[in-house]
C-alpha cells in the first residue's frame, strides 16, 4: 500500500508540473489569435499589441535565477505558491484592463508568475526523479509545452471568434487557482537547504557565462526562440490583414504548429543518440535559416504572387522554421549545461534567463522596425547567426541525463 501512494503522489507531481508549464505557455498562445482585436478595443497601435508578446517574455525571463534562488532558500511549496498568486492577480488584471499602461504592465506581472511556475515545475521534478527516469519526465513537459503550442492557439481563436478575449485571462486565472489549491495537498520534496548548504551563486553563474562551450549554444537556442516569439507576435496580423485569413483558420494553423514542433521533438529523440547534438543542431539551424529565408523572399515579392501561393509559402517557411527550432532548442540546452563550469540548476536556469530575456528583446526589436515586413529580415539575420555559429564548435554528444 506504502508503495501505491507513493506511486499516486509522483503521478500527481508530474501532472501538476505538466499543467504548471502548459498554463506558462497558454498564457502567449490563448492571447495570440485577440491580437488584432486588442490594438482595436484599445486603440493601440499594432506595435503595442505586438509588443505585449514581448514584454511577457521578457518579464518571464528576468526573475527566473531569483524563483531559482527562492526554491531553494524559501522551500518549492512556498515559492511556487508566491509564483500563482503573481500569475493569477495579473491575469484578473488584465481581464479588466483598459489601456495600454495596465496591459503593459500586467503582461510583465504575469510572464513574472509564468516564469517562475515553470522553472519551479521543472526544479520539483528534478527533485523527485533522476538519470533516465529524469530525462523521461523532463520529455513529458516538454509535450505540454508542445500542446500549448496547438492548443492555446486553437481555444484562443473560438474564444475570439464566439466569445470575449477577455475570457482567456479568465481561464488562465482558474487553472492558476486549481494548481494552488492541489499543492496544499502535496508534500513536496527539495526542503529549503541551510545556510551552510547554499551554493555561492553569483560565482556560480560568473565561472557558467565565461565559458564559449555554454555561450554559444545558450545563444542558438536563444535567437531560435527570438524567432518563434517574432513569429507569434507578427502572425495574427499576417493572417488577418495580409492574407484575409479567418481567426478560425489561424486556430487550425496553431495546431499544425504544435504537431511541427512534436514531430521536431521526436527527430530529436530518434537521432540524438546517433550522430550527436551539435550534428543535429546544425542541422536545426540549416532548417531553420532555409525557413527564415524562404519567408523573407515571399515578402519581397508579395505583391506579383497569387494569393495561394503566398499563403502556402508563408505557412511553409513559417513551420520550417518551427521544425528547426524544435531541433535546435532541446540540444542547445543540453550541450549549455554539459559544457558549463556547473553542470547543475544553476547552469539550466541561467541558460533559460539568457535565452527567454534574448528572445523577449529581440523579438521587441524585429517587430518594432518602421517598414511593416522589416520583422522578415531580422528573422533572416537571426537565422543565418544561429547557422554561423554552429560552426565554431566541435562535434559533442547529448547530455542525456
Amino acid at each position: 500500500m506504502g508503495h501505491n501512494m507513493l506511486s499516486q503522489s509522483n503521478r500527481f507531481v508530474i501532472l501538476l508540473s505538466c499543467t504548471l508549464v502548459l498554463m506558462a505557455q497558454m498564457a502567449t498562445t490563448l492571447y495570440l489569435p485577440a491580437l488584432p482585436q486588442v490594438a482595436g478595443e484599445l486603440a493601440i497601435s499594432r506595435y503595442s499589441a505586438e509588443l505585449s508578446i514581448s514584454l511577457f517574455v521578457i518579464g518571464a525571463a528576468l526573475p527566473v535565477i531569483y524563483w531559482g534562488h527562492a526554491a531553494e532558500k524559501y522551500g518549492r511549496k512556498r515559492s511556487l505558491s508566491m509564483a500563482l498568486i503573481v500569475f493569477i492577480t495579473a491575469s484578473l488584471v488584465l481581464y479588466f484592463t483598459q489601456s495600454l499602461e495596465s496591459l503593459l504592465i500586467a503582461r510583465v506581472i504575469q510572464g513574472a508568475g509564468a516564469g517562475g511556475a515553470a522553472i519551479i515545475a521543472r526544479i520539483i521534478v528534478r527533485d523527485y526523479w533522476h538519470g533516465d527516469a529524469l530525462t523521461q519526465k523532463l520529455s513529458l513537459l516538454s509535450m505540454a509545452f508542445i500542446a500549448a503550442l496547438g492548443i492555446g492557439q486553437f481555444i484562443g481563436s473560438l474564444l475570439t471568434q464566439y466569445s470575449d478575449w477577455r475570457i482567456g485571462f479568465l481561464i488562465l486565472s482558474s487553472i492558476a487557482a486549481f494548481s494552488l489549491l492541489a499543492i496544499t495537498q502535496l508534500q513536496l520534496q527539495g526542503p529549503a537547504q541551510s545556510d551552510q548548504q547554499k551554493p555561492k551563486s553569483s560565482a556560480s553563474y560568473m565561472q557558467i557565462v565565461k565559458a564559449w562551450g555554454f555561450l554559444i549554444p545558450c545563444t542558438q537556442g536563444g535567437l531560435g526562440f527570438a524567432t518563434i516569439v517574432t513569429l507569434q507576435e507578427v502572425s495574427p496580423f499576417i493572417f488577418d490583414h495580409d492574407l484575409q485569413l479567418s481567426g478560425q483558420l489561424f486556430g487550425f494553423f496553431g495546431l499544425a504548429i504544435g504537431v511541427t514542433y512534436f514531430l521536431g521533438s521526436l527527430y530529436v529523440k530518434r537521432y540524438v543518440t546517433k550522430v550527436g547534438s551539435q550534428q543535429l543542431m546544425n542541422r536545426g539551424a540549416y532548417i531553420l535559416l532555409t525557413g527564415a529565408l524562404l519567408m523573407m523572399t515571399i515578402w519581397l515579392f508579395s505583391e506579383s504572387l497569387l494569393g495561394q501561393i503566398l499563403v502556402g509559402s508563408y505557412v511553409a517557411s513559417y513551420l520550417l522554421i518551427i521544425f528547426g527550432q524544435a531541433v535546435i532548442f532541446p540540444n542547445s540546452m543540453s550541450l549549455a549545461a554539459s559544457n558549463s563550469a556547473h553542470s547543475g540548476a544553476h547552469s539550466i536556469a541561467l541558460c533559460g534567463f539568457l535565452q527567454q530575456s534574448m528572445a523577449g528583446v529581440a523579438a521587441a526589436l524585429a517587430v518594432g522596425a518602421g517598414h511593416s515586413h522589416s520583422w522578415t529580415y531580422w528573422v533572416a539575420i537571426m537565422g543565418g547567426v544561429i547557422f554561423t555559429l554552429g560552426f565554431t564548435r566541435k562535434e559533442q554528444t547529448a547530455c542525456l541525463n
